[in-house]
């Protein structure tokens, strides 16, 4: 039993090699001798879902490691406890040994990434707040409020008795 590549680089499952006078191939159970042919089992060319379910597989499996490294990258560059060298060391070693470079930084740095991403989304929620707060408006102070009512009873828009109990309702 052995594994070959196809011939589009594609690796096929299995191949069983059977000829006539090979005792190997008898004590293989199920197994027919063909006549000094190779035969391939569960191959992408006998199966075309097959090669639609590998190319998936392969596809997803990419997209999980550039996610990955996209992750590690931004997590080595959020970290404020690392100095620009250590940055650009770290940056440099995931980069040209990508596997063993994303292994060891989960090994040595993966139990405060956690800790860094939750800090970074508390800092975005608190902008967030302050930004909502300030296009809102902020309220006046009661010295403001009171300014307003004072200045709209002296104009005569609303009379002692409402500005009475809005000024009650502000210094309440």
């Amino acid at each position: 039993m052995t594994s070959t590549a196809g011939p589009q680089g594609r690796s096929t499952i299995m191949m069983l090699a059977f000829t006539t006078g090979d005792d190997v191939s008898r004590r293989c159970a199920g197994a027919v001798p063909v006549k000094g042919e190779v035969m391939l089992l569960a191959s992408s060319y006998n199966y075309p879902a097959l090669n639609i379910f590998w190319t998936i597989i392969e596809i997803v499996l990419w997209v999980i490691w550039i996610w990955i490294l996209v992750y590690i990258f931004i997590d080595i560059f959020r970290s404020r406890d690392l100095s620009g060298w250590a940055k650009a060391l770290w940056f440099l070693f995931v980069l040209l040994i990508p596997l063993i470079g994303v292994l060891v930084y989960l090994i040595v740095r993966g139990s405060s990434m956690h800790e860094r991403a939750v800090q970074q989304a508390q800092q975005q929620d608190r902008e967030f707040r302050a930004y909502v707060q300030e296009a809102a408006g902020t309220p006046a102070s009661t010295a403001d409020q009171l300014a307003k009512l004072a200045d709209l009873r002296d104009r005569g828009v609303i009379t002692p008795q409402e500005f009475e109990r809005e000024k009650a309702k502000i210094m309440a």
